[in-house]
């Protein structure tokens, strides 16, 4: 049981729990990436939605970032 995930949200907090060697690129990706999930934990609080520029930037930073977390493992 004890192999659970922590009940964490911030993307940050759970990157420093890992032992993973994260650029800072990666930190500054998760600290901003973490703002789309807000609307699952709460949904009076949305941010407003990113243009489609913006859209398809930080889609493509988080396949980048998937790969890249695949790769260490």
């Amino acid at each position: 049981m004890n192999n659970l995930a922590p009940r964490i949200h911030t993307l940050l907090r759970l990157a420093e729990l890992t032992k993973l060697n994260l650029s800072q690129d990666q930190l500054i990706f998760l600290a901003r990436f973490d703002r789309y999930q807000i609307e699952g934990r709460y949904p009076d609080m949305l941010p407003p939605a990113p243009d489609v520029e913006t859209t398809q930037q930080e889609l493509k930073e988080a396949r980048v970032m998937l790969e890249w977390l695949n790769a260490q493992f």
